[in-house]
């Protein structure tokens, strides 16, 4: 998670670091997405750091969640504390929630159902395949064209 989120402690956000073009599209090909578990975990263990826990203290932690024992398949429930805020296109790469705003006025990220799961797993299936089916065709071409010159 530290590889691709970061906390901007300037601006009380939790976001998606810059990335290259080329990481982008890998990304988008794998449909690669985070858990709002993933990132709470990524967030707990940024604020604990021993390197840094003595700059985090002075910040108010960014997510709660609800410590209720749940049975299987009832998702926690997450929310935004603090002034901490996700900006709207780092919230599209969140799945499995519930994610709710501070106040509770807005649910950030939705808990996913048994469909939209699988239909998120055939899209990944469908662009690891894609890679190699379009190298593979691009090299029959390359073939093709220099066959013939």
């Amino acid at each position: 998670m530290s590889k691709n989120w970061m906390i901007d402690l300037a601006s009380n956000e939790i976001k998606l670091k810059k990335r290259t073009w080329f990481i982008q599209l890998f990304h988008f090909i794998t449909c690669r997405r985070y858990t709002v578990r993933e990132l709470y975990i990524f967030i707990y263990n940024e604020f604990h750091a021993p390197d840094k826990i003595a700059g985090m203290m002075s910040y108010s932690y960014p997510i709660d969640h609800d410590n209720i024992k749940k049975p299987k398949g009832v998702p926690f429930n997450y929310v935004m504390q603090g002034g901490w805020t996700i900006p709207e296109s780092s919230l599209k790469k969140l799945i499995k929630g519930p994610l709710i705003s501070e106040h509770g006025y807005a649910l950030l990220v939705k808990a996913d159902t048994t469909s939209e799961i699988a239909f998120r797993t055939v899209l990944k299936v469908i662009g690891w395949l894609t890679i190699p089916g379009g190298l593979f065709g691009t090299w029959e071409f390359l073939k093709y064209i220099f066959k013939y010159l």
